[in-house]
This record gives structure tokens, C-alpha cells and sequence, in this order.
């Protein structure tokens, strides 16, 4: 299986779109296990609900878009969800 390239995936905690389910409870590390299934290969429904909503909101980065958008342009702040993977 060819290895895919790092996504950094991110909702802003201002978005309307955390009243989804993905959303209740969640605590900064609740995500934790999103990547450990059993075959390795296939996300979490959460997980992959989330990365739905962050491609509907157009926050999808490559890790070095990410690292400009964090770093230079401020475009993601310290109280957004974000999630990296290579499992899209």
C-alpha cells in the first residue's frame, strides 16, 4: 500500500459546525485512539466526520501550509481542533 501524504485536517472552536456529535464531550485529547483500529488502515466514524467538516470549511493543509498558516498568517489559533493524518 503506497503511503499518502501527511493532511493536517482543522475546525475552528468558533464554528458553528462544532454543535455536531463528532463535537459533544470532546476534550482537547479525546482523539487519541482515531488511529488505532484494528486493520491499521481505516479511521474512526468520528474521525472521519470530522475530516468531512474540515474539507466542507475549505481547512485542509499539507503539513507546510499548515506551519505557514499557524506560524505566519495566524489563520489557525491555539483553540482549534486539529487532526494529522495520512488516512483520508
Amino acid at each position: 500500500m503506497e503511503t499518502k501524504e501527511l493532511r493536517v485536517f482543522v475546525v475552528s472552536a468558533d464554528n458553528e459546525s462544532l454543535n455536531h456529535e463528532v463535537f459533544r464531550g470532546m476534550s482537547g485529547y479525546s482523539v487519541d485512539n482515531w488511529a488505532d483500529t484494528p486493520d491499521g488502515y481505516e479511521l474512526e466514524d468520528d474521525a472521519k466526520a470530522f475530516i468531512e467538516i474540515a474539507e466542507q470549511l475549505g481547512q485542509v493543509y499539507s503539513i507546510k501550509g499548515f506551519m505557514v498558516a499557524f506560524n505566519i498568517t495566524e489563520d489557525i489559533s491555539l483553540n482549534d481542533y486539529v487532526f494529522i493524518t495520512n488516512k483520508y
